[in-house]
């Protein structure tokens, strides 16, 4: 690397340091030099860093090429193991994080120096495609959307305030996809109970029910078991399409806002 550095081979001396995976040394002399495609060099180091589960070095990193669609997909990532640990504040704001990078990455993308009007727009709709078919672009905002009722949900409990939560808990049926349909029954179930809807606390514990058989007969095939599932296939749909809106008076509802 020195030998092509007193050459002048800048460009030789980086490529160099790529090839012995000396990543760090490489985006120094290219920031150093200013090599004109440095983002390229920048990305092929976020890449090695996520291989080495450095995520948030290589998050920063991205967002520094100006790959702001990758570090979204990173932060989704975290938002989603945050997620899995219990965290659900830290998945919240990892979402955000996310959603704020798509944004940015979509202010990029219509920025129309010398371009055509029917350029930018072709751009764009290449763009939203893209995320279209990456889930975790696409719903970073659902995610910290989920994760803001989740947590709202349960502080309304806290301050007693059931009937808000309640309203609140039914919104997370919405968000089946992010939050465990176990987690949101039971708040359901848990808020219902103390606003004395007892008629909808029954309904979330025959969901809940209906889920635990679910699991069960998951985990007896998965183990090849020869025993009978404790409930058939029919009667596990019945359950789960069970009519679980919300049935609470207008009085309640009203105070409940208010």
């Amino acid at each position: 690397v020195n030998a092509y550095l007193s050459a002048g081979e800048v460009r030789m001396a980086i490529d160099c340091c790529v090839e012995l995976h000396h990543w760090d040394k490489a985006v120094a002399l290219a920031d150093k030099h200013k090599v004109s495609d440095i983002g390229k060099y920048l990305a092929k180091y976020a890449a090695h860093l996520v291989e080495k589960n450095k995520i948030p070095q290589a998050i920063e990193l991205n967002r520094k090429a100006g790959q702001n669609n990758e570090a979204a997909k990173l932060l989704s990532r975290l938002g989603q193991q945050a997620a899995a640990q219990q965290l659900p504040l830290k998945a919240k704001k990892f979402y955000v994080l996310a959603a704020l990078e798509i944004e940015t990455y979509r202010r990029r993308q219509v920025r129309a120096e010398n371009k055509t009007a029917a350029e930018v727009a072709d751009e764009l709709l290449a763009a939203d495609k893209a995320m279209a078919e990456d889930r975790s672009l696409d719903s970073a905002w659902r995610g910290a959307e989920a994760y803001h009722f989740f947590m709202l949900c349960q502080s309304l409990l806290y301050s007693n305030n059931v009937e808000a939560a309640l309203i609140v808990a039914m919104r997370l049926m919405e968000y089946d996809d992010i939050i465990a349909p176990k987690d949101s029954y039971s708040l359901i179930a848990l808020c219902s109970y103390y606003a004395k809807n007892y008629g909808l606390c029954s309904k979330a514990l025959t969901r809940l029910e209906a889920l635990e058989q679910e699991n069960e007969e998951k985990d007896a095939a998965a183990a090849g078991s020869d025993g009978q599932p404790t409930v058939s296939a029919a009667a596990l749909a019945s359950l789960m399409d069970i009519d679980t809106s919300i049935d609470l008076t207008q009085t309640s509802v009203a105070g409940a806002m208010s």
